[in-house]
This record gives structure tokens, sequence and C-alpha cells, in this order.
């Protein structure tokens, strides 16, 4: 790849440590959340793992999950799930928050990004499973960049 390709299609990709996070358990305000790592769970149709973690209130079950509405965060290009820490003090008391990797990007499998033409097969393999294994359907999802470009060319695919 040339230069200028290289730059859009491999960006310095932005890894990070699960310590960069924060704690697994941690206060915010006055209240006692959790993060859940799914490191392993999610693969797009590439074949490739996603790196993901879910956030939300520490005492939630599983049954009050699945009622809950939840924000799937889609970084944008040459971001990752971190980013998401940025705007927390204005979502955590009222959503779940899901956030992943692209392929190509942060701690997820994959070599590029392609802008928003494949990450948007991410975003419904994130849907998917957040659908099947935790039984969340009340989704909202939020992009920034090609995070946005991936949301709208899933929109198709929301049910």
């Amino acid at each position: 790849m040339n230069f200028i390709t290289n730059l859009i299609l491999r960006p310095n990709r932005n890894t990070y440590s699960l310590r960069e996070l924060g704690d697994k358990v941690f206060t915010y305000g006055n209240m006692k959340f959790k993060r859940i790592d799914f490191n392993h769970h999610i693969k797009n149709k590439r074949n490739e793992m996603l790196s993901s973690s879910l956030w939300c209130p520490l005492e939630m079950d599983s049954m009050a999950l699945s009622q809950s509405p939840c924000i799937v965060y889609c970084h944008g290009n040459g971001g990752n799930k971190i980013d998401i820490v940025e705007i927390f003090q204005y979502l955590l008391y009222e959503f779940n928050i899901f956030s992943f990797d692209f392929s190509g990007a942060g701690n997820s499998e994959g070599d590029i990004v392609t802008l928003g033409y494949y990450e948007n097969n991410d975003v419904d393999s994130v849907v998917s499973f957040l659908n099947k294994e935790l039984k969340i359907n009340k989704i909202i999802l939020y992009g920034r960049s090609m995070g946005a470009v991936s949301v709208i060319r899933n929109s198709s695919n929301i049910r």
C-alpha cells in the first residue's frame, strides 16, 4: 500500500490494556457500576474476533439487562472502544453502554479498516450478539465518523 492509502486503511492502531478501561467495578456519582468484557464472544462475517465491553449498574441481573435500553457505541477511524469513556457522564445513569473495537482497530482482530464498508457487518454481529446471547432488544446505535457510516449502512438490518 502506498503512504496515503495506508493512512486511511491502516491508521495507527490504538491498542490498549484492560487496565485503561478502568476498574471492573466502580462508583460513578452515587451509583455502582460494573464492566463485563466479551473479548472472545463476537465474530464478524469475516470470522474475526471483536473486542467488546458492556457497562451497566452493578446490581443489574440478566432480566433487568434485557429490559433496559442499551447504547452501542461505534468508534471512528483511528479510534477504539475506550472513546466512549469521554461521554460516560451523559449516558451512564440512563443507559447500559456497549462498546466494541471494529475489525482492524483497537484489540480486535483484522488488518485494515474500510471506513464503514465492512464495519457495518461488525455492527450487525454486535446487535445479533446482544439480541441472541444477552436478550437485549432495546438498542440505540451511536456512531462517530466511520462508526456513523457503519450505523447508517447497517440501518436496513435493524428490526
